[in-house]
């Protein structure tokens, strides 16, 4: 049976803070901001700022971490990462395209803890539930950094005969 994240009885802080520490320290995820990990995730739980956003060096795509003080969750998130700030709507078949393939790619790697979004800009939603163990959000944590980095690369294979063309200008 897997270890469960709540180890030492003080209930959701505990969790929140292993949460945050797994997603920081086994990935290369950094969080924004000049305060470490740590601190933020305490100032989240103290209710300060409930929001921490997390991104890969050299990818886009940003990951916002929300605290939740609820019974039954610890945390919701949402992977954001559009080609274009302003392709928000699938008005048109290249952004219904778009939106089809990071849901294709975020189909391949999804947890019990997220699910995929039909979107040019939001590519998963999920939450890590109060029963979740280290193992289950490792895999999360995991799963979305799989997720980053192939959206990334899509994003550069669809720009790269725009840089061929702006080279040759």
């Amino acid at each position: 049976m897997p270890v469960q994240i709540q180890t030492d009885g003080h209930g959701s802080r505990m969790a929140w803070n292993q949460i945050v520490t797994l997603l920081s320290n086994m990935h290369s995820w950094e969080i924004d901001g000049s305060r470490s990990p740590q601190a933020q995730a305490n100032e989240a739980e103290s209710g300060l700022n409930r929001h921490l956003w997390f991104q890969i060096p050299g990818i886009d795509g940003k990951l916002q971490v929300t605290y939740r003080d609820e019974e039954d969750i610890f945390c919701e998130f949402v992977f954001t990462s559009g080609l274009d700030v302003g392709l928000t709507e699938m008005r048109d078949e290249f952004s219904q395209r778009l939106a089809a393939a990071h849901q294709l790619i975020a189909d391949k790697y999804t947890t019990d803890f997220m699910s995929s979004c039909t979107s040019p800009q939001t590519i998963v939603v999920g939450s890590i539930p109060t029963t979740a163990d280290k193992l289950g959000v490792q895999t999360t944590w995991s799963a979305l950094t799989a997720i980053a980095m192939e959206i990334h690369e899509l994003h550069r294979e669809i720009e790269a005969p725009l840089r061929e063309i702006e080279r040759n200008l």
